[in-house]
């Protein structure tokens, strides 16, 4: 009889042995989910500034509307702005 119960605390030790090793391994997975996501985004960051350098279209204009706004005027608006405030 206690041969079957060390049999069964062997047993039980080697599944806890597995599950933690499951865990662990499963706690990489976001690690690396995000890696990969940063990775992507660093990549096409890179891609849109060698494609589009410089301001596109009227983002000199928003620009100087943000430069507007830090200094507190904010009722003053950029008439080559298309897009209405706060969207």
């Amino acid at each position: 009889m206690s041969e079957s119960i060390l049999e069964m605390e062997d047993g039980l030790q080697r599944a806890n042995k597995r599950k933690m090793e499951d865990l662990r391994k499963n706690a990489q997975s976001p690690f690396l989910a995000w890696a990969i996501i940063l990775g992507l985004v660093a990549l096409w960051h890179t891609h849109i500034e060698t494609v589009v350098p410089r301001p596109y279209l009227d983002e000199f204009f928003h620009v100087q509307q943000a430069e507007l706004y830090l200094q507190g005027r904010y009722f003053e608006w950029h008439p080559k702005i298309t897009t209405p405030p706060g969207l």
